[in-house]
């Protein structure tokens, strides 16, 4: 299953967008897509940049993330 998701993800080019884009694009093929919110779409992503900060740099925010 892992192979097929991989090769999926190579052929479609699908490590080029983040986030719900990148999933939505693997789920195609398998007619498992759907819409999204926007809103939603920019929590997510914004969640999984907080998640990235706390596990690889110590808990330390940049000036973007942190919104100054």
């Amino acid at each position: 299953m892992r192979i097929i998701v991989s090769e999926i993800q190579r052929a479609q080019r699908s490590g080029l967008t983040q986030g719900v884009d990148a999933f939505e694009k693997v789920l195609r093929v398998f007619a498992l897509d759907g819409s999204v919110d926007g809103g939603i779409k920019k929590r997510l992503w914004e969640f999984n940049h907080v998640r990235n900060v706390i596990v690889h740099r110590a808990a330390r925010a940049d000036s973007r993330l942190a919104g100054c």
